[in-house]
């Protein structure tokens, strides 16, 4: 049996290379019948990664690196790839100028304009690019990273079905070459950031000491893209304090080096825009345009997100998954009125000109609010809470099944336990076959 899963095997190689080949055929073939069903879990109402918005502000930093400053897209397609047109655009058109569209800007995040240059640099139109090619490049080096540590694991049996079940991922498959979204990058990096440890695991510390640096520094950029993926931290503590033989005092070095590696990654990327930031505002200032002096807010408070989820299973004590309610939930506690709240959006940093609005985060102390509405809610019922976390576990494992087992859009759930049986069966009857004759040959 060693011998047929050989990967120098060349007969082997080329099963490998065939077996994966349709696997990922296939998927992409079905991509088009479950991507209706996965549009459920896709976020549409991310306004700091709508592409359209993002390009408007893409030209300017390619050309001039100044950021924020962005232009409408009717006048963006009229422009050429050049400093000089940037340039000579600015001085002519300074009405035009916008340091702030909706709240792109303010909600931080600045390094997500180079999710873009992938695009641009494979030949997408400026007023037109995407963020599919950055998604694509991510999923490829996953799903080669997660091959080599599955076959580490267990040969190519374990390489090949672990590989076909990410690359036949509805979620992944749909969010990376059907949505113009970002929200497919962080299960991806996690993946990709185990399955580098397991491929070093056993390595030279100093391999080891490098892989978690660069997982550190990855974390640190992609968390400034998209604030969620500073979880990928997690990935190279968790390795160092569970995994790894070796004494306290090397452990507790490690994670420290890792929050400096990580947090010198942040701190360059947000130097660079915040100054960025002071030039493209002197600029705008000087030619007359209007400039936006709301600052950056950040993302939502974290405490935000975490009331807007309970709107899955928790409508019962009246969440629903939209910020609009849990803003006249948690400032409507603090005395504000829902037309007070909703009025907030009539407001502006530039009364004259009124390009650039406020938000309802400004209201009050918006953060603490939230965290004692989130706290608060979870105390007075915990047993309620972990309820809503074992629904959402049952449903990921359940609702969205790899298409390796997906055989019907309508109850497929019917068909997992059972398609997974004949699945295997196939494949261990297949793989007896091939051994016996492999052996005899």
């Amino acid at each position: 049996m060693n011998s047929f899963f050989n990967v120098k095997s060349p007969s082997v190689k080329w099963v490998v290379f065939i077996l994966s080949g349709i696997i990922f055929c296939s998927s992409l073939f079905m991509l088009s019948a479950i991507s209706q069903d996965n549009l459920k879990y896709s976020r549409k109402d991310a306004t700091g990664f709508k592409p359209h918005q993002a390009t408007q502000f893409f030209y300017f930093y390619k050309n001039l690196s100044l950021f924020p400053l962005a232009v409408e897209k009717k006048e963006l397609s009229k422009l050429k790839d050049s400093p000089a047109d940037a340039r000579s655009y600015i001085k002519k058109n300074p009405e035009d100028l916008r340091m702030e569209i909706k709240h792109w800007y303010r909600f931080g995040e600045a390094a997500r304009i180079w999710a873009l240059y992938p695009a641009y640099l494979l030949g997408e139109p400026l007023d037109n690019l995407s963020l599919k090619p950055l998604n694509i490049i991510v999923f490829s080096i996953t799903a080669l990273v997660l091959f080599l540590a599955s076959y580490k694991l267990g040969g190519v049996t374990v390489a090949t079905l672990g590989t076909s079940l990410f690359v036949s991922s509805p979620f992944v498959l749909s969010e990376t070459f059907l949505i113009d979204n970002i929200f497919a990058i962080q299960p991806m990096l996690h993946i990709f950031a185990i399955s580098l440890f397991v491929i070093l695991h056993g390595g030279k510390k100093r391999y080891l000491l490098a892989a978690t640096m660069f997982i550190a520094a990855l974390s640190g950029l992609f968390s400034e893209i998209r604030g969620e993926n500073i979880t990928v931290l997690l990935v190279p503590v968790v390795y160092w304090l569970l995994a790894l033989k070796c004494s306290i005092g090397q452990k507790v070095l490690v994670c420290l080096a890792v929050v400096l590696v990580f947090g010198s990654v942040k701190s360059l990327i947000r130097s660079h825009f915040n100054e960025a930031y002071a030039r493209t505002y002197q600029i705008v200032d000087s030619v007359g345009g209007a400039t936006f002096d709301g600052g950056k807010t950040g993302q939502h408070p974290i405490w935000h997100p975490l009331l807007a989820g309970l709107g899955d299973y928790g409508q019962d004590k009246g969440f629903l998954w939209s910020d609009r309610e849990i803003f006249y939930r948690v400032l409507g506690k603090a005395g504000f009125s829902e037309k007070e709240i909703r009025d907030v959006g009539k407001t502006y940093y530039d009364s004259e000109t009124q390009h650039y609005y406020k938000r309802p985060e400004t209201l009050g102390n918006y953060s603490r609010l939230a965290r004692n509405e989130f706290v608060s809610t979870v105390v007075a019922d915990p047993l309620w809470y972990a309820g809503i976390l074992v629904k959402r576990a049952f449903r990921i494992v359940t609702d969205v099944p790899p298409l390796t087992f997906y055989f019907s859009k309508k109850d497929s759930s019917q068909f997992l336990c059972y398609g997974g049986i004949v699945g295997w069966n196939w494949f261990s009857g297949a793989r007896k076959t091939l051994l016996k004759n492999f052996q005899s040959a």
